[in-house]
């Protein structure tokens, strides 16, 4: 384990601790106890389970959130959640999160919540996040307390809008390729016309003639889908779903028979997903949530048992939202994940609707009315931790013994993760590391890798990794030498060791033998050409190794030949190895070197060569061969020198013999380029070839010497034309400049002229190579500077004056000037200059003069005013000095000043004096007219000018403005009295104060009370009050507001009425409620037409009248009389106070031999009393046959249903718009009558 590199360790969780006490404990009953019988261990296995699962729930509690607890969570419901980065915003119905105002949108940045200014006056229900702006969707007017309609924008500071908004609630959006598209319930956005879908790319588009029902989400995938409630698009029969493709509208499928409220895929078509409120698609039944596979859509399973509000994807599962409480066959509350196969839990879900999901990375965002997720508290929010995520799992490896292995886990998790690495199912200690390093693998490495990535919540496995350990090839196998006689045939095996496959190759005097790559080298037979120097090499991907190289020799018969001698060679020829056949001969003649060599080097002419050779057997064979020794021709050349400097031209070199080679750097053919070698020394080869093939060189060497580098010191390459001369210093020296303007090194910006020149440094070094250096240098033109601005005279008293010139950007100089200012008072009378110098960006500068008089001024002064005045102040007369001025400012006369017609605050008055040289004097003074003093009468709150009040009222007045003494002409003093004026009466108050004084006056305007009497009675019920008229209200004790009350039970009934102007007067009345004769005709009866009944009261009463106009006490109902039907009978009654009262009975008269019918047949309703919903129930036993009505008290028919109108076993009747009283049911089936008083409250 040393071998494995480290960082961090971690002990498995507790799921996995779990998982191995499972498995441990099954391990001891099954190998330890093998006694137990079935019977035992089924409860044991039963009772394991039961732990795994309660843990396993316990798991998925883990996983959610426990951040969002009351304190830190929005107040209401959450409609829709959106995430970006590391923000999660919300919106919906809340005023506030963690307890801060948030009107309807906030979000959380991973550490406090945040609001979008004040937020929206409405719920949101879609948000979605470009790259600058956040657009919200929902049902509001109001964002950032500017009008919007149902749509704003936020761009991280203030709240915008669209022209014209949308006039309907916006529930979706979705944008894809710089569109935003918009859906919900509207007609009209952006002030086109768009039915419920819409798009914006800088400007709003309809997508053909929309949908006829509301879009409620919106999906792009390969085009675009959405899903709402309605039955077509474009024009185009789509049940609930429809796509867009650019161009025009389609169905999806067979759409659905419900509202589709979310749509999520993962981009392609048969990825896409569709949840809502539905049963089938089609014929298929599928249960709220379905999926396209091309051509149908087909259920998740069993889909879930209520709507779904929302999906999405999160890397292969969908998670699911909304109203329900089962998905498939698990539990799941209101919240469940599909993983392809089934349907789970995300531990105990939600405890109430989730509307909106979200994911940020693999965690899971939702929104809704909840107010815990799993067993945490969770307000309205929600998070869902992953696991570990794996993006990219290893791969199989394969390494060879020695090679390093690394293996690496690229997941993704929001919470901190721990790795924990395997072999074969064995934990490698202190492996904590997405990254498993092994130095120098052995084959006990091999075997197969797993890493268990965990979090907090959770835990993942990679996919197994299997890790191969190759093997280079060594050979087993020893060759020996070998000597064989011609024709004898032989194998050369090999063994070796080494992963497979292993290539093999054969090997004959290090050339590779063609086709020889098998375990064993085999000649059959051997022959002469066989002879030689032998090995194998054996290689795989992990490396080669090679045999020990072997001799094999065959014996030939003793015919004797040699080779390796060829026909001419030249004086200076190479040495040839001579071969013998069979080998172990000796050579002899001229020129053989080592028995082996022939060396023609030092011979002329023809020459003979011997080979000798005696084989194993004794016999010995001779070979002998001529060959031809060529002398070589003289040669030489010229034309090139001893030295060259780098700059020079090329020569021409002549060879002799013609016709020969030149070689070597700078050579092209015959010529011998200096400038396209270096500095150094060179060698140059010229090399001929006779007609005999023999070739003979000669060479000759040369020195090139390099091109000198120069410094220059303190170079300026930029002048102005009047700058002076610049001597320009250089290393090495001793050469000389040439070029305009120069002398010597000297340079002269004036010589040269305006432009730019080219400075020419000639210098020969000390191989009297000559080199040149160019210096481009630039002489520029002066700027030309203009005063634009300077006055030729001031007066001493002006104003300082802003001087300018051109170019701008220059410097004004002079006498009391600065910062480009000049000042007139500074001066004394008398002429003066000023100088502006301007300097341009090349550093060249020119200046120009401006002269100007500064002429004498009287100094002015004025007295006779007074420095405050009260608005009705007396006028003031104004004397100035020296005499002869002008007086000018607000309440100014000719020198008269009246401070009732100015105006508070501060005046200036001046004085202005004419020195009658163009100068003019001034003095000036200000003047405070003070405001007068505030002062108001208020009553309560309010300023008044009239009061009208009623008679005997006491008036409290207050005085209220500015500090001072108050008087009333009450002569009171303080601030607040009251009065109670008989008449209509004036009230005043005065104000003094330091500075002026004020008043104030009210009038009090005094009308008559009302006058109210009520008397006391004993009545009947039912009975009225009723108050005089023309007041202008009435307020009851009972809280009634009209002139009239109706009495329903004794008591003292007070009664406050107001006049037009506000006079309010009470009394009060004491009713006395007289009892009433109270009686109860009974339960409605049932007889035949052979029947005969008696109804009615107690003799008690003083008077009886009957419908039937009897006057009685009771009457006699007989069947065949009345006749077959439903009959109304009513009783009215007096007592001895003259109150009375009516109760009323029906009789239900039916045929002879009529059943009513078993109990369990009848048909029953309920509640009674009814109020908005009647529900009627009907047994199966009824069928079809049968009617229902529902009559008012008067007999007129209200409601009716028969057998043409009604399949199921319950009927729900709609009596919300019923008028409150007594109403009769009739059933009518088979043979059957029931007739039923049902009450309307």
């Amino acid at each position: 384990m040393d071998r494995y590199q480290i960082r961090l360790s971690k002990e498995k969780n507790a799921f996995v601790r779990l998982i191995n006490l499972k498995f441990y404990v099954s391990l001891y009953f099954f190998y330890i106890c093998p006694q137990l019988n079935f019977y035992y261990m089924k409860n044991i296995y039963t009772a394991l389970f039961v732990i795994f699962t309660a843990f396993s729930l316990f798991s998925q509690n883990n996983r959610w959130d426990t951040l969002f607890t009351i304190s830190n969570a929005p107040n209401d419901t959450v409609f829709t959640t959106f995430v970006n980065g590391n923000n999660i915003f919300i919106g919906g119905a809340f005023d506030s999160v963690a307890n801060i105002e948030a009107n309807h949108i906030a979000y959380f940045n991973g550490t406090s919540w945040q609001t979008l200014g004040t937020g929206v006056n409405g719920n949101i229900y879609s948000i979605i996040k470009t790259d600058t702006l956040l657009i919200v969707g929902g049902s509001f007017s109001l964002a950032g307390g500017i009008p919007v309609q149902n749509i704003a924008f936020w761009n991280g500071t203030i709240w915008s809008s669209i022209p014209a908004g949308c006039n309907g609630t916006i529930k979706a959006f979705e944008f894809y390729n710089n569109c935003l598209y918009v859906g919900g319930d509207f007609d009209t956005i952006g002030g086109i016309p768009a039915n419920h879908i819409a798009r914006y790319n800088g400007e709003w588009d309809s997508l053909g003639s929309g949908t006829n029902g509301p879009v409620y989400s919106i999906h792009y995938g390969i085009s675009l889908f959405v899903g709402g409630n309605f039955t077509s698009a474009g024009g185009v029969p789509a049940n609930n779903i429809a796509s867009w493709n650019g161009t025009d509208w389609s169905a999806f499928g067979n759409g659905f028979d419900g509202p589709v409220y979310s749509i999520d895929g993962m981009g392609g078509l048969f990825s896409i997903t569709a949840a809502g409120n539905f049963k089938n698609s089609g014929p298929t039944v599928v249960n709220n949530i379905a999926r396209w596979d091309g051509s149908l859509w087909n259920p998740l399973n069993t889909g879930t048992d209520s709507t779904i509000y929302n999906i999405k994807y999160i890397g292969t599962s969908t998670f699911a939202s909304g109203l329900f409480t089962t998905a498939g066959s698990v539990n799941a509350n209101y919240i469940a994940q599909w993983n392809g196969f089934n349907w789970t839990t995300l531990g105990n879900g939600l405890n109430n609707t989730g509307y909106s999901l979200s994911n940020s990375g693999y965690d899971l965002i939702c929104g809704g009315a909840f107010d815990s997720a799993g067993l945490n508290s969770s307000f309205f929010v929600g998070r869902y931790y992953s696991p570990p995520v794996i993006v990219q799992q290893p791969y199989n490896i394969t390494k060879c013994e020695g090679d390093t292995l690394l293996l690496y886990i690229q997941a993704t998790s929001s919470l901190p993760v721990t790795f924990q690495w395997y072999k074969d199912s064995v934990l490698i200690v202190s492996s904590n590391n997405d990254t498993l390093i092994i130095d120098s693998v052995l084959t006990s490495d091999i075997g197969i890798y797993t890493c268990l990535l965990t979090n907090s919540v959770g835990d993942t496995t990679s996919y197994p990794i299997t890790v191969t350990i190759n093997q280079s090839p060594v050979f087993l196998s020893i060759l020996t030498d070998t000597i064989v006689c011609m024709g004898t045939s032989v194998n050369f095996p090999v063994t070796f060791t080494g992963t497979s496959p292993v290539s093999l190759q054969w090997f004959k005097n290090s050339v590779a033998i063609t086709g020889e790559t098998n375990d064993t080298l085999t000649f059959s037979p051997a022959n002469s050409t066989d002879n030689g120097t032998y090995f194998c090499v054996a290689q795989n991907d992990c490396g080669t190794d090679t045999t020990n190289a072997f001799l094999f020799k065959i014996n030939t018969n003793p015919t004797v030949s040699f080779t390796g001698l060829s026909a001419e060679y030249c004086t200076n020829g190479t040495n040839d190895t001579l071969y013998g056949n069979p080998s172990g001969g000796f050579f002899s003649g001229n020129g053989i070197l080592d028995s082996l060599y022939f060396s023609p080097f030092g011979l002329i002419g023809n020459q003979i060569i011997t080979y000798s050779y005696t084989d194993a057997n004794g016999c010995t064979g001779t070979s002998s061969q001529s060959t031809l020794v060529n002398n070589l021709s003289f040669v030489t050349f010229t034309g090139m020198d001893s030295s060259y400097c780098f700059n020079d031209i090329s020569d021409t070199l002549t060879g002799t013999p013609a016709g020969g080679v030149f070689s070597g750097i700078g050579m092209n053919d015959s010529i011998f380029s200096p400038q396209s070698v270096g500095s150094g020394n060179h060698t140059v080869y010229y090399a001929y070839t006779d007609t005999n093939g023999c070739t003979n060189t000669q060479s000759q060497s040369t020195t090139l010497f390099g091109e000198t580098i120069f410094t220059y010191f303190a170079l300026d390459t930029s002048f102005c034309i009047n700058d002076s001369p610049d001597t320009i210093q250089v290393y090495p020296y001793g050469g000389f400049f040439t070029g305009n303007g120069m002398t010597d090194s000297t340079f002269s910006p004036q010589s040269a002229g305006i432009g730019i020149h080219q400075i020419i440094y000639h210098y020969s070094d000390s191989h009297s190579c000559a080199n040149l250096d160019t210096i481009s240098v630039s002489v520029h033109s002066l700027p030309i500077a203009t005063i634009t601005h300077i006055l030729s005279e001031y007066c001493k008293n002006a104003i300082p004056d802003s001087l300018t010139g051109t170019p701008t950007g220059g410097i004004f100089t002079g006498s009391y000037i600065s910062n480009n200012v000049l000042d007139p008072s500074a001066y004394l009378p008398g002429s003066y200059y000023a100088y502006y110098t301007y300097t341009d960006s090349y550093g060249c500068s020119d200046s120009d003069t401006g002269s100007f008089l500064i002429l004498s001024a009287e100094t002015a002064y004025f007295t006779g005013i007074s420095t405050s005045h009260c608005p009705y102040d007396s006028p003031d007369t104004l004397t100035g000095v020296p005499a002869g001025g002008t007086f000018s400012g607000p309440g100014i006369t000719g020198n008269i000043f009246s401070p009732s017609i100015t105006g508070s605050g501060i005046q200036t008055i001046v004085y202005t004096y004419d020195n009658l040289n163009g100068c003019f004097s001034y003095d000036s003074v200000d003047v405070t007219v003070f405001t007068l003093p505030d002062v108001n009468i208020y009553q309560d709150t309010t300023i008044i000018q009239d009061i009208t009040t009623c008679a005997g009222d006491t008036i409290a007045l207050s005085a209220i403005g500015d500090a001072g003494y108050y008087v009333w002409n009450t002569l009171d003093t303080t601030l607040n009295i009251s009065v109670n004026p008989t008449s209509t009466t004036n009230y005043s108050v005065t104000l003094y104060t330091s500075t002026c004084n004020n008043s104030d006056t009210v009038t009090i305007i005094v009308n008559p009370l009302p006058v109210l009497n009520l008397t006391d009675t004993s009545v009947c019920l039912p009975f009225v009050i009723q108050a005089p008229g023309g007041f202008a209200s009435y307020e009851w004790s009972t809280g009634e507001t009209d002139s009239l009350i109706s009495i329903t039970s004794t008591g003292t009934y007070s009664l406050t009425v107001t006049t037009s102007f506000n006079c309010v007067s009470s009394d009060s009345i004491l009713v006395n409620i007289l009892p009433l004769p109270i009686f109860d005709l009974g339960q409605d009866l049932s007889i035949n037409t052979l029947q005969t009944i008696i109804i009615g009261t107690s003799p008690s009463f003083s008077s009886y009248l009957w419908n039937t106009e009897s006057t009685q006490n009771f009457i006699i109902v007989s069947g065949s009389v009345a006749g077959f039907g439903l009959h109304q009978y009513w009783l009215m009654v007096y007592n001895d106070s003259g109150c009375s009262f009516t109760d009323t009975i029906l009789v239900n008269i039916s045929s002879v031999g009529i059943s009513e019918g078993t109990e369990n047949g009848k048909i029953s309703f309920y509640p009674n009393p009814a109020h908005d919903l009647l529900i009627v129930s009907v047994p199966q036993t009824v069928g079809n046959l049968f009617n229902i009505t529902i009559s008012n008290e008067s007999g007129k028919k209200v409601y009716e249903i028969n057998k043409h109108s009604f399949s199921g076993d319950e009927i729900k009747v709609d009596v919300s718009n019923f008028a409150k009283g007594i109403y009769f049911i009739n059933f009518i089936f088979k043979k059957y009558s029931q007739t039923h008083k049902l009450l309307i409250n």
